[in-house]
């Protein structure tokens, strides 16, 4: 999802700068350049940086499921509840530490 936010904006900057410039019988089409900026992008990210991005998501996943669980809690079920906010305070400590 960040990669294609990425190419939206290349393209958006591509097609404001290149407005009138470009001989319009060329082929030049800004989504290539922004998918080839991109995959540069991504490519000369550090090992440590794509591991992070992917434990970022996971956690963001873990903490959305326990989400729905604690909204599908009856209020009887308090204990359970506790636990479910416990968790939820440690995931966005996780994030925060991530982050930094």
């Amino acid at each position: 999802m960040e990669n294609d936010r990425a190419k939206q904006i290349i393209v958006r900057v591509l097609q404001n700068a290149l407005t009138g410039q470009l001989d319009p019988s060329s082929h030049f089409n800004p989504q290539f350049v922004a998918d080839a900026i991109a995959d540069k992008v991504n490519f000369e990210k550090s090992y440590g940086d794509v591991k992070n991005e992917r434990l970022i998501k996971s956690i963001m996943a873990s903490k959305n499921d326990v989400k729905a669980e604690l909204d599908k809690l009856s209020p009887d079920e308090k204990l359970l509840a506790n636990f479910i906010r416990g968790k939820l305070e440690v995931y966005e400590e996780l994030l925060s530490v991530l982050n930094k």
